[in-house]
């Protein structure tokens, strides 16, 4: 038996042999060792196997998420829960002025309809109801030949709309910068019905001053309860 004092006693090759004396008596004792991979068998990728994505997300910086919040926007202007109130004043204003000087308009635009159309026309089958709705707002290109008529028939004799008063609209100023015809629709029958009609159209010097021939007006039709 060899006793080791100290470090400087230590004698490399007689460890070096030791260690491999030990190796042999572990393969003695352990003749035959299992191959842990040998059940290893490779796993069937099916077609339809969707690999997870383990990658940390990388946050937006506030950049991106102002530009995504302005794309969604203008997919979708008009927020949740509003509801459109505007004056006979700004409709003139904002809206109609714009329109026949092609000037931008507002967010909320409308659908445009020929005169001749409109009142020749039943007003259930000029609009959609989707959500209820009880007032539709378009432009009406104007007709010179059709628009000093008060009655103005609907075809197939389904009835008429008949102008029964107008109004005058002022600006902030004081200045009469439009009318507001109130137009009510009667059945074949002459019976009053629930259908009625704002048109909003600016008085006639107001195109001489822009040297405008085509002219425009605005409708606001309405819907109320059906009589019985």
């Amino acid at each position: 038996m060899v006793l080791i004092q100290n470090y400087e006693d230590l004698h490399w090759p007689f460890l070096h042999q030791i260690s491999k004396n030990r190796v042999k008596e572990d393969e003695v004792e352990n003749p035959v060792k299992e191959d842990l991979h040998k059940w290893d068998y490779p796993i069937p990728v099916s077609e339809d196997r969707v690999e997870e994505d383990y990658s940390i997300p990388v946050s937006k910086n506030r950049v991106e998420e102002d530009r995504e919040e302005d794309r969604y926007e203008l997919d979708n202007p008009i927020p949740v829960g509003f509801q459109f109130l505007p004056t006979n004043e700004e409709l003139i204003t904002e809206y109609l002025i714009n329109k026949i000087l092609h000037n931008p308009l507002p967010f909320w635009d409308f659908s445009e309809v020929e005169e001749a159309v409109l009142y020749s026309t039943h007003p259930k089958s000029l609009v959609d109801f989707v959500n209820g709705e009880k007032k539709w707002y378009f432009y009406i290109h104007k007709d010179n030949n059709f628009s000093n008529n008060t009655i103005r028939k609907v075809k197939d004799d389904l009835g008429f709309w008949s102008l029964k008063w107008y109004e005058e609209i002022y600006d902030v100023k004081g200045n009469k910068v439009a009318f507001n015809n109130h137009f009510v629709f009667f059945s074949k029958r002459h019976k009053k019905t629930h259908w009625k009609m704002d048109e909003l159209q600016l008085r006639p010097e107001w195109y001489k001053d822009f040297n405008l021939e085509e002219e425009w007006a605005l409708g606001i039709l309405k819907r109320g309860t059906e009589y019985h």
